[in-house]
């Protein structure tokens, strides 16, 4: 036989955490090149949204030293969402009151 609470409150359950997901979703978080000559800037999943050049000059460099840099710069930038978001997961996961 079915316990129709339980199952009630399963789904309230996963309905709030597909919202925390869409939250998640919507956070961004900027990350700047220790260099000062990038910024990057990831959603919650790490996807990049938007790479800003904060001194042009830097292009003049090699085409190999920008590319370093810019790919050090995402990768900094989705480890910096990454524990942002697995903090706030944490943080949202302790406010649901988990039926056990």
């Amino acid at each position: 036989m079915m316990d129709f609470g339980k199952m009630k409150d399963m789904m309230n359950l996963q309905r709030k955490l597909k919202k925390i997901q869409k939250e998640i979703k919507k956070q961004t978080y900027a990350y700047e090149s220790p260099a000062g000559t990038i910024r990057v800037v990831v959603n919650g999943e790490g996807v990049v949204q938007k790479v800003e050049v904060l001194r042009p000059e830097f292009l003049q460099e090699s085409t190999k030293k920008v590319e370093k840099e810019l790919a050090r710069t995402i990768q900094e930038a989705q480890k910096h969402a990454l524990k942002e978001t697995e903090r706030k997961m944490q943080e949202m996961l302790g406010e649901l009151d988990l039926p056990l």
